[in-house]
């Protein structure tokens, strides 16, 4: 805008030169205005915000019909004093540049003051889109555990089920239920059974992939939806969350005591949709729960089959500093000197996570394990690096396999190092 109004400006300057073909191009000028000001963007987001998928609500609705009545009324304004304008122009002769000069300071008044109105409406219209967005995943998070809920379910597996059909990229599906849910409530109260709930529901959010998604499918029962994830893999982490949960014990306030889960999988064959995963998935929970409890089952599309316990895929809870220093492969056991605190938050026979307050600049650790008679030392590759939010200070969780044993007969002179607890099932790994 301000460009065109330097050009009238030069027109006038050229005047006396250019005679009235100068003033035609002020003129001509003025006239676009009118056209440029008939199709504002924040007009055209109005209209798409009325217009978007998820359907407005009543009060969205009322201030959606208000703000385009403001901005069509300011539109109208402003197209009106154009003419008003373009209509004075017409009377007033080619060669008069202060009228023209006149003309072009109205002009540029009712433009700003078009625009101010404009931004004003925009600004409106992101603060009703960042609500409206909050307000989109407040509906698609349950409220109690804070994981998806069953909408967010149900769009995820229809969208991973889509790849399925078109380009045969697998998706596994875990329908897992907490056993004897109701005795808890009855023996204990709905309060424990809720904390008993939001704590099952994080011992998911620690056993998967980033890009896995647990969600609450009602009740007691959780659904697991594991993209691009094969058969083993599929009956690995089902029984790696059944045995997470069922190695540790529940505490709440004065209350302690073990919480089992029984998980049903089912994996995606031939033309299957939905509702057939679903219902493989819950045939294998049915079985799992008819022979026990506390057990996973698998549906082949056939029939359901036991998955066999391993005790090497379970995490056990693990809050404790732990002694680790970094490694360089065939350099043996590092000095007392370079082992360093690291919180642990969960161990297994295959591996072990970390809580650090930056990420790793090594490819593996040497982690000291255990004390006096039963030290071991275990090489450990970083299999991840997860940054646990946002906000700052930023922490990352670390989690790494371990590879190797390195004897503790080739240690250095040991100086005084912490002394976590290990499980003892874990302590002859």
């Amino acid at each position: 805008m301000s460009a065109l109004f330097i050009v009238a400006v030069v027109n006038l300057m050229l005047g006396a030169l250019l005679g009235a073909a100068g003033m035609y191009g002020v003129q001509l000028w003025l006239s676009r205005q009118r056209v440029e000001a008939a199709s504002p963007t924040v007009h055209d987001q109005v209209r798409a915000t009325a217009q978007a998928p998820e359907p407005p609500s009543p009060q969205q609705a009322n201030w959606l019909a208000a703000l385009m009545q403001k901005v069509e009324g300011d539109l109208s304004r402003h197209a009106f004093e154009v003419d008003e304008i373009v209509e004075e122009l017409a009377e007033t002769a080619p060669d008069d540049p202060e009228a023209i000069l006149a003309a072009a300071a109205t002009m540029l008044v009712a433009n700003r003051r078009l625009q101010a109105d404009l931004v004003m409406a925009q600004q409106e219209v992101e603060q009703q889109r960042q609500k409206a967005d909050a307000l989109a995943a407040e509906s698609r998070t349950d409220a109690l555990t804070g994981l998806p809920n069953r909408r967010s379910f149900d769009e995820e597996l229809l969208r991973r089920m889509d790849q399925w059909r078109r380009n045969k990229v697998p998706v596994s599906l875990l329908l897992v239920d907490i056993d004897r849910f109701k005795q808890i409530n009855d023996r204990y109260g709905h309060p424990v059974g809720d904390a008993a709930l939001k704590w099952v529901a994080g011992l998911h959010a620690k056993s998967l992939r980033k890009m896995d998604l647990a969600a609450r499918y009602g009740g007691e029962e959780f659904a697991v939806i594991l993209p691009g994830s094969k058969l083993s893999d599929a009956t690995n982490v089902a029984e790696r969350l059944r045995g997470t949960i069922a190695a540790q014990k529940f505490k709440e306030a004065d209350h302690e005591f073990p919480v089992t889960v029984s998980i049903g999988v089912a994996v995606t064959v031939g033309e299957d949709d939905p509702a057939a995963l679903i219902k493989r998935a819950d045939e294998a929970l049915y079985a799992a729960k008819h022979n026990g409890r506390n057990r996973a089952f698998l549906h082949d599309g056939g029939a359901a089959m036991e998955i066999k316990p391993d005790q090497s895929l379970v995490r056990h809870a693990f809050d404790s500093l732990q002694q680790a220093a970094k490694y360089s492969g065939g350099a043996g056991i590092p000095p007392p000197s370079a082992f360093m605190a690291m919180r642990a938050i969960d161990i297994s026979a295959r591996g072990i996570s970390f809580i650090c307050d930056s990420p790793p600049d090594c490819q593996a650790f040497v982690v000291r394990l255990g004390a006096g008679e039963k030290t071991r030392y275990m090489v450990a590759n970083i299999a991840n690096v997860t940054a646990l939010s946002q906000d700052e200070p930023v922490q990352y969780r670390v989690g790494c396999a371990f590879v190797a044993r390195l004897e503790a007969d080739d240690a250095p002179d040991e100086a005084e190092t912490a002394e976590p607890v290990v499980p003892p099932e874990l302590v002859a790994c």
